[in-house]
């Protein structure tokens, strides 16, 4: 029953975040979606951020798999290569608890300003690497 609760609720916010995507590709920097992840007064504003952000972690914790099984295969050996996968790579799966993700990139754009005028991915990519790095070992 939770869960089917939980599920209503992430799609009803979903849905109010549907018309986002449109406002985030004229401001994209991090600046633009800190603003919008700390905007408590809007539940659109707040699903959008919540939501962007998770999708970035989707991606970031595929790639660290990715990474992982590479290297366990003997692949990967080239230092260039794996430098290159581990910085779009993170153990991001803990951004699902509670928002973490979320709060991890706030945390990260209030303690860096001057970071602010980078494209939203590379900031949120930052801010989960930061907080969840991909072991490569």
């Amino acid at each position: 029953m939770v869960r089917i609760l939980t599920l209503i609720v992430a799609l009803s916010a979903i849905g109010g975040a549907a018309t986002w995507p449109r406002a985030a590709r004229a401001q994209s920097d991090v600046q633009w979606l800190y603003r919008h992840c700390v905007d408590y007064s809007s539940n659109d504003a707040h699903a959008f951020c919540l939501t962007y952000i998770n999708g970035v972690a989707d991606l970031m914790d595929k790639n660290c798999k990715v990474v992982k099984q590479r290297l366990s295969a003997g692949g990967l050996s080239n230092a260039d290569d794996r430098l290159a996968m581990l910085s779009v790579s993170s153990a991001a799966a803990a951004a699902y608890a509670m928002a973490g993700g979320m709060h991890a990139f706030i945390d990260w754009a209030s303690a860096n300003p001057k970071r602010w005028n980078l494209p939203m991915v590379d900031g949120v990519m930052e801010a989960l690497r930061e907080k969840w790095p991909c072991e490569s070992r």
